[in-house]
């Protein structure tokens, strides 16, 4: 299956790798957060993510463009996905370098964030001030997110409102995903929780959301349903028949604590 517009498997870089330019700025990736356990060891489908970053780097570092890699997720012991001081985004940030990054690839600090909201809205924010940067190659160029099959489509509203000409933040961008390692009746809880959150996102935002949108002027973009499109889901790079990613640990720990 594919991821975006490539596969993971025989992947064929974007025609816009395919000619690099500085002017063109650098392509962002960006791995959402996901959880970790006491020992900062991060559940599957984050270690998930990291190798299909890493591969997706080489792939498109191979074709001569810039790229560079934004990962998520801080801390506060209000929010049950990390349990310990340490931001979430420096063990991503371990992981990839564990998996083969060049670290020197990596954006630091990552972003504090501890929902998907704060994800989205702290990109922009990323992305909006590094327009402003008097060297066109240290631009964002392009940005693809990444994250689980099941939480895709809220990160597509998201993102979808918060990046693009309409939010005042002209990138190119995309929501790509992986299939998750969740199942049975947690992935089926999980999905009514995606549903009705982004039902919400979009008919009766509230908090960060909803300060972010009426500031923004986005009150219109919020409530369309085009950004939520669902895409198929990717398989890894060392999936298995199925479609899901193959030799990873078991099943992740009960997702992020999320506000909508």
């Amino acid at each position: 299956r594919g991821i975006g517009r490539g596969r993971l498997h025989g992947y064929t870089p974007t025609s816009a790798s395919m000619s690099p330019s500085s002017e063109e700025g650098f392509l962002l990736l960006v791995p959402l957060g996901g959880t970790n356990n006491e020992h900062g060891e991060l559940d599957a489908d984050a270690q998930a993510r990291a190798q299909i970053i890493v591969d997706r780097h080489r792939l498109e570092t191979a074709t001569g463009r810039d790229v560079r890699v934004l990962c998520s997720g801080g801390t506060n012991p209000q929010f049950a996905f990390n349990p310990t001081p340490t931001s979430h985004w420096v063990y991503v940030v371990d992981k990839l370098v564990s998996c083969g990054l060049d670290a020197s690839a990596i954006i630091r600090p990552g972003i504090e964030a501890l929902h998907t909201v704060d994800e989205a809205i702290m990109v922009h924010k990323f992305i909006v001030e590094r327009m402003l940067h008097e060297d066109p190659a240290e631009r964002v160029g392009e940005l693809i997110v990444l994250t689980s099959d099941f939480h895709a489509a809220r990160a597509r509203h998201l993102f979808g409102v918060a990046i693009g000409p309409h939010a005042r933040c002209p990138v190119p961008h995309r929501v790509e995903e992986h299939a998750g390692r969740m199942a049975g009746e947690a992935l089926a809880a999980r999905v009514a929780h995606e549903a009705k959150s982004l039902e919400m996102l979009r008919t009766a935002p509230f908090g960060q959301w909803e300060e972010f949108v009426r500031e923004n002027r986005l009150e219109a973009a919020n409530k369309s349903k085009r950004w939520s499109r669902r895409m198929m889901p990717a398989s890894g790079p060392t999936a298995g028949d199925d479609g899901r990613a193959g030799s990873m640990p078991p099943p992740p720990p009960p997702d992020r604590v999320e506000v909508s």
